[in-house]
Formats: structure tokens, sequence, C-alpha cells
């Protein structure tokens, strides 16, 4: 119920008794997957910088209201770990990689592409939250 919402936005503002290590995510969503390979990735120098929420708004995709919590991360990885990144980026110009590098244009126009007059890039609205 929504009247307890205040109580969860508390508690989850606390970091308290919550998982707050994003390394999980990261293997799950990125070794896992196949994306970057788990040698050179034993870890990740993550430092939390802070929060961003959404507010309470509605969601036409789960047709109901929810409040999107984002961490902000600074990530700062060794040199083997640039070059693994830098390789999965090279990779768009000799397989159709689905990996890009935007500008911070990009990523506040949402992907838009004002000279094209279309969305050239599907970028979600919290994406600008990692410009700092």
């Amino acid at each position: 119920p929504a009247y307890r919402l205040p109580r969860l936005m508390r508690f989850f503002n606390s970091r308290k008794c919550r998982e707050v290590d994003h390394f999980r995510e990261f293997y799950e969503e990125l070794i896992k997957e196949n994306i970057i390979p788990a040698q050179g990735f034993p870890w990740i120098d993550a430092q939390f910088m802070g929060q961003k929420n959404s507010g309470l708004r509605y969601s036409p995709f789960f047709k109901c209201w929810e409040v999107n919590f984002y961490d902000l991360l600074d990530v700062r990885l060794n040199p083997e770990q640039e070059k693994v990144i830098q390789q999965l980026l090279l990779k768009k110009t000799t397989s159709g990689s689905p990996y890009i590098m935007v500008s911070e244009d990009t990523i506040i126009r949402q992907g838009n592409d004002p000279s094209l007059n279309r969305d050239a890039y599907n970028i979600n609205e919290h994406m600008k939250h990692i410009i700092l």
C-alpha cells in the first residue's frame, strides 16, 4: 500500500540491512551473460557517489505506480580492465556489436539525433544521471 512508501524510501536510503555491493549485479549482467570475460574482472573498484530516484510516477509498462532508485557509481578500471572494455567497443566495427559510446548531448536527448530527425538510439531517461 502507498501509505508505506515513505517508510520504504527511508529504509532504502539508509543503506542498512540490505545489499549495497554492486559487484553481484555487475557479475550477473556482464560476466554471466558473456558480455565481458571473468578473467581480469575478479572485482571492480566502484565508489558510491550518491543516489537518485524517479519520484512517484505511473509505469505504463507495469501498469502501476512506482519509484525507481538509481545508485550513482564512479567505476575505476585498472589498465587491463580498460583494455577489455576498449576491445568490446571495437567489436562494433567488425561484428555489429550492440554496444555504443555516445556523447553527453545524445544522452541528454535520450538518443534522439536532430540531424536525422529521429531517435538513433534507445537511451533511458535515467541515464542522464551518469553525466557529472
